[in-house]
């Protein structure tokens, strides 16, 4: 005879099985359809990552309003430690302020001062560029980029 207690335990399981797979069944569907709509939405952050990779390539983090100059002039021009405090005196900026200017740190600037290292061809390209700019265009370009970057950090 068998063990009543056994077959009872045995049927309640059953029973419980085929409601959970009637309960979830929907349930289930909707999770792999999710999984697929994750790993869709990775691939298109994936690629717009690398899209925006290439375009911070091709922009060289010039600020608006600065024309850089030909590669001639580029060549021939003369740009010494003594020139870039001077420039920096000229325009009244501090070497943070120049240094977001140029996109390059404040440790940058003080060793192009110091003489102790060079600025690299974009970063001269950008210091005589700045050289056409005056005091109130410095100072309006800085806080646009003051404000871009606050605009960054903080999203709406």
């Amino acid at each position: 005879m068998p063990n009543i207690g056994l077959v009872l335990k045995e049927e309640i399981a059953r029973l419980a099985k085929k409601e959970a797979r009637r309960l979830l069944g929907p349930v289930a569907g909707q999770f792999i359809e999710l999984k697929k709509t994750v790993s869709e939405l990775k691939r298109k952050v994936a690629s717009l990552e690398t899209k925006v990779e290439k375009l911070e390539k091709k922009t060289d983090g010039t600020p608006k309003g600065i024309k850089l100059p030909p590669q001639e002039k580029l060549e021939k021009s003369r740009l010494g430690s003594s020139n870039i405090s001077k420039l920096r005196a000229k325009l009244d900026l501090s070497r943070g302020e120049m240094a977001l200017l140029l996109g390059v740190s404040q440790n940058s600037i003080f060793l192009w001062e110091k003489g102790d290292a060079k600025p690299r061809e974009a970063a001269k390209a950008k210091i005589i560029a700045l050289r056409t700019l005056g005091r109130r265009k410095a100072r309006k370009m800085l806080m646009e980029i003051l404000k871009s970057k606050s605009a960054v950090a903080t999203p709406a």
